[in-house]
């Protein structure tokens, strides 16, 4: 034991050759601390030690005599076949105060049984006779093997929950499995079942029969293999790719949802982190259906890499994948006058939108000879196909108020509506000197310098889009933002890779499955959903919580004034006693003389020579005051 830098006592069992030098060392003389904090008691670990009693009964307010009785006997009987190794029992044992291992031994049974079955192999009946006069010479044994009967039973509740996502908990709660045992509860269909690991692993069993590559980027290579005897329009899993460092590139579309990327005006993407457990991310595309009024996720990649080769593979396999399943090239309308395609909002991530410049140079989606378009690099064509969400360009700003003015706040977050070159080099300038000052403008402000692309694809004035295509296109994320919310509701969040593509596999089909319905019937999901509507809808909440807010403030206005003028009266109360006071201590005579008092309130007013003030009293008093 040795004392720290704040001088409590320290524990730990190490080598016996240890010295305080060695107390960083975790080779030579290695030491353990020991975790008081857990409940690990010196005074019996020492003792375990130096071979004494554990309970001491020589030590004063020692309980050895009370729990001794309680901890010596042991009556634990174990099936032949579940012998632990060294024929050693597993429970704790205290032998005159020492802990000690206690043994098992083999007690044989006189009891005999006669066993007749078929000749035929296949027939498993039997027929047990047990011999008269020669009981068992023991206790029943605990059951520890699940009869085929119960464990049938205990599948048909797994498969109705789903092997896929079939936790013990989630089986022994369902709905399903009530029904299917008739009320009880899987514990109560055999005692065998009471063991968790036994149900644990039939769960696992049923999975592997299902899913025998597993769940993770294998198994849904396995997975895509099954699908491969479907016909193409029903097929889920369209491609994919392994690439460096173990990363890989998942690409899903539903037939029918996919169809729809042909007529769309613009692609918004976004990455959610939360549906796969680990470090595989779905990156979402959504497009905007007119004809239906109504977003859609019309594509889903999953990968577990976010650099530049990484978005390419992304961008290249989702391109490839439409193209299969529709029979047509994804193109832009710069690049082809015959698709709606104007452009894509994203965020500011530099590989994200890289990896997209770099797959329409590899696509060769730009045919120069005949737009007239020169795209030399990635750059070029984020200049006149990506558009930034502003709402993550004004969080950037919004880190640094803490750091700046509300006016310089106010400034940084208008670039996107500069409309010269004055203006806009004026706001560089300003950026540089307030960088200068201060280092997280500084480092903001190279962020944004960082990237070519990025401030002319966040300002119309300076991007290459035609303006007429900016204005179409919207300036946030927030449509493939609340996908994110509504997509979680229906299938949750931290799955394995294969359980949440399975998952988003049943959505999009319902998804389709309702869009067919709606394009049969020609009914809508929603019929107030377009853009004037829902903005008509915005002003309405926004005006809705500034009235609200404009309430409160009046109510608490009010509150407050409220306050002043009760407080105001007690405070005249006070100097009214302190001037009759002093007004006694003058004269010894007082004349009182009666006052009107309205309906509301009564008064009094005292009357004294000299400079005495009358008190006025907003209240009635009901004794009088003594002079």
């Amino acid at each position: 034991m040795f004392r720290d830098e704040f001088d409590i006592p320290q524990s730990f069992i190490g080598c016996s050759n240890w010295a305080r030098s060695h107390r960083q060392d975790h080779i030579n003389h290695y030491s353990r601390s020991i975790p008081q904090a857990n409940g690990v008691s010196l005074d019996i670990l020492r003792r375990l030690f130096f071979g004494l009693d554990i309970y001491d009964p020589g030590r004063p307010g020692s309980i050895s005599n009370d729990v001794r009785g309680l901890l010596n006997g042991c009556t634990n009987i174990v099936h032949p076949a579940s012998v632990p190794t060294f024929n050693k029992c597993s429970y704790v044992h205290l032998a005159v105060g020492q802990h000690e291992t206690g043994n098992l031994y083999q007690i044989g049974c006189s009891a005999k049984l006669t066993v007749f079955t078929p000749v035929d192999r296949s027939d498993y009946r039997a027929i047990i006779i047990p011999e008269i006069g020669k009981p068992h010479s023991h206790p029943t044994f605990r059951p520890r093997k699940i009869p085929f009967s119960v464990k049938e039973e205990y599948q048909k509740c797994i498969k109705a929950v789903g092997s896929l996502s079939a936790t013990t908990s989630k089986v022994d709660s369902a709905v399903s499995t009530r029904e299917i045992l008739s009320g009880h509860l899987p514990q109560e269909l055999h005692g065998s079942l009471i063991n968790n690991r036994k149900r644990r692993k039939l769960v696992q069993e049923e999975r592997n029969k299902e899913f025998p590559q597993g769940v993770d980027i294998y198994g849904v290579m396995h997975e895509r293999g099954k699908e491969k005897v479907l016909p193409p329009a029903e097929r889920y899993i369209r491609s994919v790719h392994e690439f460096s460092d173990q990363a890989h590139v998942v690409v899903t579309l539903n037939t029918y949802l996919a169809s729809f990327m042909l007529d769309a005006v613009w692609i918004m993407v976004d990455t959610t982190f939360k549906v796969v457990h680990g470090d595989t991310n779905e990156f979402k595309v959504v497009i905007w259906v007119g004809a239906l009024n109504r977003s859609l996720v019309v594509g889903r990649v999953w990968s577990n890499s976010a650099t530049r080769e990484a978005f390419f593979n992304i961008w290249n396999g989702l391109f490839s994948s439409v193209k299969v399943v529709t029979g047509k090239e994804l193109n832009f309308h710069i690049f082809s006058p015959s698709s709606p395609l104007l452009g894509v909002i994203g965020d500011a991530e530099g590989a994200q939108a890289q990896g997209f410049g770099d797959m329409v140079l590899a696509r060769s989606l730009n045919k120069s000879n005949q737009t007239g378009i020169i795209l030399s690099d990635s750059d070029s064509v984020l200049l006149h196909l990506w558009k930034p969400c502003l709402v993550h360009f004004n969080r950037g700003v919004l880190n640094l108020r803490s750091h700046i003015s509300e006016q310089d706040e106010y400034y940084l977050k208008s670039f996107p509506s500069l409309d010269s070159d004055l203006s806009i080099q004026r706001y560089k300038n300003f950026c540089l000197q307030l960088g200068q000052r201060n280092k997280k403008v500084k480092d903001w402000w190279a962020h944004k310098l960082s990237y070519p692309w990025l401030l002319p694809s966040l300002n119309r004035h300076l991007s290459l889009m035609h303006p007429d295509h900016w204005d179409l296109l919207p300036s946030n994320t927030n449509i493939v933002e609340s996908s994110h919310a509504n997509d979680n509701r229906v299938t949750s969040t931290n799955h394995s890779l294969l359980q949440a593509i399975l998952f988003a596999k049943a959505l999009d089909n319902n998804t389709a499955r309702v869009l067919k319905a709606s394009v049969g019937s020609g009914v809508l999901t929603n019929s107030f959903n377009s853009d004037q509507q829902r903005f008509a809808a915005q002003g309405r909440r926004n005006a809705h919580a500034h009235h609200k807010r404009s309430m409160i403030a009046v109510e608490k206005q009010e509150q407050a004034d409220i306050k002043v003028k009760t407080k105001r009266p007690k405070v005249q109360l006070k100097k009214g006693k302190r001037s009759m006071t002093s007004a006694t201590s003058n004269t010894r005579s007082t004349t009182l003389k009666p006052v009107a008092m309205s309906s509301q309130e009564s008064c009094l007013s005292a009357e004294v020579p000299g400079s005495f003030t009358p008190a006025t009293f907003p209240f009635a008093i009901d004794q009088k005051p003594s002079f």
